[in-house]
């Protein structure tokens, strides 16, 4: 069985399904959670940019795909307690990030 994951483009041709055997690194089998992260920032001049990435969870790794270059990111996958500093070593099960006018809160469950 192919396992493929949605991902979603913010610009472009709309979605597309890439087959989870396509990332590079270890990617046999599932992983614990993957989602979609869009964040805000501003460059030095006070210009608005919006970040796009879908990440893949296993056990203690993770890889992030960059959307905007449709490939993972060299050098993955990366230990997750190296990226995401504050979370527990291994096996994230879920994410939700509640972004609104006022509020930018991420949330990650085990």
């Amino acid at each position: 069985m192919v396992v493929y994951w949605l991902i979603l483009q913010l610009r472009g041709e709309g979605s597309v399904y890439v087959p989870c055997s396509l990332l590079p690194g270890v990617c046999e089998g599932s992983f614990n959670t993957v989602f979609d992260w869009v964040r805000r920032e501003e460059n030095e001049f006070g210009e608005v940019t919006y970040r796009f990435n879908t990440y893949f969870l296993r056990h203690g790794w993770y890889w992030m795909y960059e959307n905007r270059f449709n490939r993972t990111r060299y050098g993955d996958p990366i230990p997750l307690v190296v990226g995401w500093r504050g979370l527990p070593p291994s096996d994230i099960d879920g994410f939700v990030h509640i972004w609104t006018w006022n509020k930018d809160v991420t949330l990650f469950f085990k």
